[in-house]
């Protein structure tokens, strides 16, 4: 079931979205539905000038093998995909609203469709690549570090100092750590394939437990 939601600091009975005549209102909808719709728009609600953006970026939240992902995407690919629940999401969705002076709307295109499909077909042991066009915002450096970490192979793990000797930054383990921690393509962009020198499992934006099931799945799978 996807998740609905308009961000928006307007009052609900003036926005068509939440009109109980409108064509876009909520039905039978969970409890659980209703408590992710406040946490959106308390997002929003911080800054007026929600109220005047134009641009919409559709979102989407499916289920997956280990928990409820949730994707957004522009009309040049998936600029978010990750665990709800997961460390720091609501700044993630605060950040990208901010960025691409955008509203985030529940929505379909074909990004999200796509990634939806591919997301499936990788927690089936079927798909070890994504094709979805990804549209991603960050300083030149991470944009690098990002691009290092699609060419670790599915099933396969580096450690942080072998992904900093890769980029010839032998210095800035701290540095390529912390945009490892940035990155906003979970699963796609493979951030949970660096793992510590001596085998450890540092932290995940999902968390410890599904960094280990993502490399113990990946490695049956490869």
């Amino acid at each position: 079931m996807f998740l609905q939601f308009f961000l928006t600091n307007k009052s609900q009975e003036t926005n068509p979205f939440f009109s109980s005549t409108s064509n876009h209102a909520p039905n039978r909808r969970t409890e659980s539905h209703y408590v992710y719709d406040v946490f959106l728009l308390s997002i929003a609600s911080r800054s007026s000038k929600y109220c005047t953006i134009t641009i919409i970026k559709p979102t989407q939240r499916f289920s997956s093998a280990i928990g409820s992902m949730i994707a957004c995407a522009t009309e040049k690919g998936v600029c978010f995909l990750g665990f709800i629940g997961q460390k720091k999401l609501e700044k993630h969705l605060e950040s990208i609203a901010k960025e691409f002076n955008a509203i985030l709307l529940p929505g379909k295109n074909q990004h999200l469709t796509l990634v939806k499909k591919e997301m499936n077909e990788y927690y089936q042991g079927s798909r070890t690549k994504f094709s979805v066009p990804l549209d991603i915002i960050g300083t030149e450096f991470r944009k690098k570090v990002w691009n290092e970490l699609l060419n670790i192979p599915y099933g396969k793990t580096i450690s942080y100092k072998e992904q900093s000797e890769r980029m010839k930054r032998p210095k800035a383990i701290r540095a390529m750590a912390t945009a490892n921690g940035a990155n906003r393509i979970s699963i796609i962009i493979p951030c949970h394939r660096v793992i510590g020198s001596n085998g450890s499992l540092t932290g995940y934006a999902g968390g410890v437990q599904k960094k280990s099931w993502l490399l113990n799945f990946e490695l049956l799978n490869s």
